[in-house]
């Protein structure tokens, strides 16, 4: 792992501890978790599992395919 400082003004900072305490970790702990969320690749597909079928998601849609015979003859 790696160490990254960050310079946050005192009203984020209280923030941070406040919302570290309601979640049961220290702030190093919720801070590192938020940037990994914040940093997280997104699948530029994923939107297509906010429309009204269960099926599949964006990122699953190869599969769905594949088991659903698309491409076959």
């Amino acid at each position: 792992m790696a160490t990254l400082t960050v310079e946050l003004d005192e009203g984020a900072v209280g923030r941070l501890r406040r919302r570290a305490e309601r979640e049961g970790v220290d702030p190093a702990t919720l801070a590192a978790r938020i940037i990994t969320e914040a940093t997280a690749e997104q699948d530029p597909f994923d939107f297509a599992g906010s429309f009204a079928s269960d099926a599949t998601r964006g990122r699953d849609s190869d599969q769905f395919l594949a088991d659903h015979g698309f491409g076959e003859s």
